[in-house]
């Protein structure tokens, strides 16, 4: 099973798994965030929810300095939106690193077989050579 981790102010909050419900809200976030319909007070405080129900209560107070949504005048906005995006990111991570994983293997059965084939071609020079020499 994978682990998730937000990474921030120096320090690594552990995440929940990555359910189909956790993957609903971050879209919802995402798409109210882009269609820009919510006032912007509302679109921080869905974020600050979101970030104190994946972390919990004590990482959001250590975050955010708060856990108390009635104090978003006096969170800063960036700590709410690079604390999301962390999240995001996070999530995210586990399928770059198997995709990466994927193509480095991909390229290394390519290089290797390259490099067989010179092996392969400088043998047949060296056949050759020691027939000639003969």
């Amino acid at each position: 099973m994978a682990e998730y981790a937000l990474k921030i102010h120096n320090r690594e909050y552990e995440l929940p798994k990555k359910t189909i419900s956790v993957q609903e809200r971050i879209d919802k976030i995402d798409d109210d965030n882009e269609k820009k319909l919510l006032p912007k007070r509302k679109k921080y405080e869905n974020m600050f929810a979101f970030v104190k129900d994946m972390v919990g209560e004590d990482a959001a107070k250590e975050i955010f300095e708060t856990d108390d949504l009635s104090r978003i005048d006096d969170i800063d906005l960036c700590t709410i939106t690079i604390s999301y995006l962390g999240i995001v990111d996070a999530y995210s991570k586990a399928i770059r690193d198997y995709q990466m994983d994927g193509s480095e293997s991909a390229i290394n059965n390519e290089v290797l077989g390259k490099v067989i084939s010179l092996a392969k071609s400088v043998e047949t020079i060296q056949n050759v050579t020691s027939q000639v020499q003969k």
